[in-house]
């Protein structure tokens, strides 16, 4: 008996998580909180002698890497995703997936990751890979 087809076309994975659904003020919160680390860890690595350049505005962040180009992020509101876009893994979109509590003495607190819900690629490891950068995988 035949195998019955698969319901996959072969060059698109199921995706590996849903998409935490956030209000548009704590979208903006994580945002704020992935650029911030994001640009710490940037500022970081020039200081320790790497010579990319950092732009930034509200929304969008530039990180250009000589010999490489330029990798663009970017929040998404309407979407509620961030993009990048890089010269080397190519332009994806990021959701938020959120993995729980986090306690502390400052009692609980949501934490979670942006990812790619096509290929489960986390978005801080895609910039600590290819950039260099020291960004922590999960964010609350």
């Amino acid at each position: 008996m035949p195998e019955p087809p698969d319901p996959m076309p072969n060059n698109v994975s199921p995706p590996v998580a849903e998409a935490t659904s956030l209000s548009d003020e704590r979208f903006h919160e994580l945002v704020d909180l992935c650029f911030e680390a994001v640009l710490g860890s940037s500022w970081e690595i020039q200081q320790h002698g790497s010579n990319i350049t950092v732009e930034s505005s509200d929304d969008i962040i530039t990180i250009i890497a000589p010999g490489v180009g330029s990798y663009v992020l970017k929040s998404q509101a309407s979407s509620k995703q961030i993009w990048l876009s890089s010269p080397l893994s190519g332009p994806k979109a990021y959701d938020w997936v959120s993995h729980g509590q986090k306690h502390g003495s400052g009692g609980g607190m949501t934490f979670g990751q942006w990812l790619n819900l096509r290929t489960g690629t986390n978005l801080a490891t895609v910039l600590n890979t290819e950039l260099g950068l020291e960004i922590e995988v999960l964010f609350g």
